[in-house]
């Protein structure tokens, strides 16, 4: 939108006071989303009966028995390869307590699937995702399912973001399946 070059303008002044106020409550409401969703993890941990009653090793089992079970073969069919990471996300989404049984659980992170190319590549934070599923794998055997939609442009602009990340599977290869 074209502003009056000098404030004098009435109607001009009056739209970026308006703007100015309409981005106050923009960032007011983004406030009181994260409160929000932060107040309903801790009103699930408060009454989760999970995470109060059940020692570590059953909630454990549990989560492990929501776990979508494929054989290999099955896993490669066209979008069951991600299935596993979106199951854990779910788990690890309804409050702390949660979270930390899904971390601390190796058997829900021995499931491995990349997308090549991303759009996390040159953030770093795709190398940060695949190294945290592998130590949170412990030492359990793999399985690592690598999907790509091949695009020359992104991986002749990242060739060593890569390489990293090929680097970090190779460190675990000995236990995949």
């Amino acid at each position: 939108m074209k502003y009056c070059a000098a404030d004098a303008c009435a109607p001009c002044q009056a739209m970026r006071e308006a703007e100015c106020r309409l981005a106050e409550a923009e960032a007011l409401v983004e406030r009181l989303k994260h409160e929000q969703c932060r107040l309903k993890s801790d009103m699930n941990s408060a009454h989760d009966p999970l995470t109060h009653w059940l020692p570590p090793e059953v909630k454990a089992q549990i989560f492990i028995l929501c776990m979508p079970t494929f054989s290999v073969a099955e896993y490669t069919a066209e979008g069951r390869c991600e299935l596993p990471a979106k199951a854990v996300g779910v788990l690890s989404s309804v409050c702390t307590g949660w979270r930390d049984t899904a971390r601390s659980t190796p058997q829900l992170w021995n499931v491995l699937c990349i997308v090549i190319p991303s759009r996390y590549l040159a953030s770093g934070s795709m190398l940060q995702g695949i190294e945290a599923h592998l130590s949170r794998s412990g030492d359990l055997p793999l399985m690592i399912q690598i999907e790509h939609n091949w695009d020359p442009s992104l991986v002749d602009s990242h060739p060593s973001e890569y390489e990293v990340i090929f680097d970090a599977l190779n460190r675990h290869s000995h236990r995949c399946r």
